[in-house]
């Protein structure tokens, strides 16, 4: 459920819905990339949405009202998850940050929970840092840290955290 694939990549069967990969490829690299990239993605979901509005309601497939909220819902996050990843993997922190906070609902302070898995909040803190929101980085990756089974984050926390005290060599405070 984490994943916006539908189908592997053997499957002979027609892809309706654009992969994240498809998405980033088809944004041109330079100037205007990231509202290519928002479009694409939002042209994606509301042909995810007219699909999900064409079943039935009741009877044999049907969908209520909650149900169409939460597949919705599972999608956008998905797919905006998948395109941060490859954003990051590409070296396009600026783009990798918009996509990976919207995916985590980034509404303030994000903490692992349900639906929030270590891969994509390890990458939130990454493209945090390559962003240079050094503070914001540190605070997630302690947040990541306090779970049981994800203390290997502390390190990283700690690291990250001298970097945004040293700074710079150029700056003062690299002499204390």
């Amino acid at each position: 459920a984490g994943t916006s694939r539908w189908l592997d990549s053997a499957s002979p069967a027609p892809v309706l819905l654009p992969a994240a990969k498809s998405i980033l490829e088809s944004a041109p690299a330079g100037p205007g990339r990231l509202a290519q990239v928002e479009a694409l993605l939002e042209d994606a979901i509301s042909v995810w949405q007219r699909g999900l509005k064409a079943l039935p309601r009741e009877g044999d497939a049907a969908l209520d009202a909650g149900g169409r909220a939460l597949l919705e819902r599972w999608f956008r996050r998905a797919l905006y998850r998948d395109l941060g990843l490859l954003a990051l993997e590409e070296g396009d922190a600026e783009l990798a940050l918009l996509c990976l906070e919207e995916a985590a609902e980034a509404r303030g302070r994000v903490r692992p929970g349900a639906g929030l898995d270590p891969l994509l909040l390890s990458a939130l803190a990454r493209a945090r840092y390559e962003c240079n929101e050094l503070q914001r980085a540190v605070e997630l990756l302690d947040d990541i840290a306090s779970v049981p089974g994800w203390e290997l984050a502390a390190p990283a926390a700690r690291t990250i955290a001298r970097v945004a005290v040293v700074g710079s060599g150029a700056d003062a405070k690299v002499n204390r």
